[in-house]
């Protein structure tokens, strides 16, 4: 299946046009600059249409941006064709759009905020949870259970194992508690979650306890943002679902998540504190 570019043209789209306002540009003069009418910087910028490298970089520099931000740009928007392949290039058959489509800006990320409301998340996963997850989705074919668990540890391999991206992770109790895979297999899991907040301390866990009630978070399930160092207004929301979830890019969107996760960490027990009621659960 190929990958669609709807949500990274989207979120090219909305720095475009703040860039383009905040040095007071109308959409007349960035179409001089690319010798092209109105309505192209309109459809750009409203990520109907894609753009090329060379003009993505005319742009950039008419609006006067850091050649930092400009590098993390051609990359987000898949334009680059130095670029090396993706680690998610090898799984696109099995994976729907969404998912692609928060996958392919995942790996430029440096901070993910995720919430996990009765699962554990995808990069904190055991191969063996992993597995038993496939197996209870009637969405994964029989066939393709062992290569969707081959798929997550490739993903997180390429987001963990650099050390590029700092990932925050609030659990629910819930999650900790949902047997995936029978008891014995949970406590591997959760043994598995003290073993990588150790070995990497750029991932931070922490446990939202039943005694911190709804901890800022209200009718909703799990979900991740994504944050951008170069480009510290954008970002992106990842919402989980049946179908792989939805994204959302939108700053207001954004904005609220950003708050329900950050409600949700002031109500949640301290890391250390986290480590040691997931190792009392592991035991237990």
């Amino acid at each position: 299946m190929p990958l669609t570019t709807t949500t990274r043209r989207r979120l090219l789209g909305l720095v475009l046009r703040e860039y383009r306002q905040k040095v007071g540009c109308d959409m007349a003069i960035a179409a001089q600059v690319l010798d092209c009418d109105i309505s192209k910087i309109s459809r750009i910028e409203t990520g109907q249409r894609g753009i090329r490298a060379k003009e993505l970089k005319e742009l950039l520099n008419a609006y006067g941006v850091h050649e930092e931000q400009q590098e993390m740009l051609l990359s987000l928007s898949g334009s680059r064709r130095d670029a090396p392949p993706a680690w998610w290039q090898g799984y696109t058959s099995l994976l729907v759009a969404d998912s692609l489509e928060y996958l392919a800006v995942e790996e430029y990320a440096s901070q993910i905020k995720s919430y996990g409301s009765t699962l554990i998340p995808e990069l904190l996963q055991s191969e063996e949870y992993t597995f038993a997850l496939a197996t209870g989705d009637q969405g994964t074919l029989p066939g393709m259970k062992s290569h969707f668990a081959t798929a997550v540890r490739a993903r997180q391999h390429a987001i963990l194992r650099s050390g590029r991206t700092n990932l925050n992770v609030v659990l629910s109790e819930a999650a900790l508690r949902q047997e995936v895979g029978g008891r014995q297999l949970m406590q591997e899991q959760l043994r598995h979650l003290i073993e990588l907040s150790a070995e990497m301390p750029w991932i931070t866990v922490q446990v939202l306890p039943f005694s911190a009630g709804s901890g800022g978070i209200t009718g909703g399930g799990s979900f991740s943002i994504l944050r951008f160092q170069a480009l510290p207004t954008l970002g992106l929301v990842h919402l989980a679902g049946p179908s792989r979830g939805v994204c959302l890019e939108q700053p207001q969107d954004v904005g609220v998540y950003l708050q329900a996760f950050e409600q949700a960490q002031a109500a949640a027990f301290s890391p250390a504190a986290s480590r040691t009621f997931i190792q009392r659960l592991a035991e237990s």
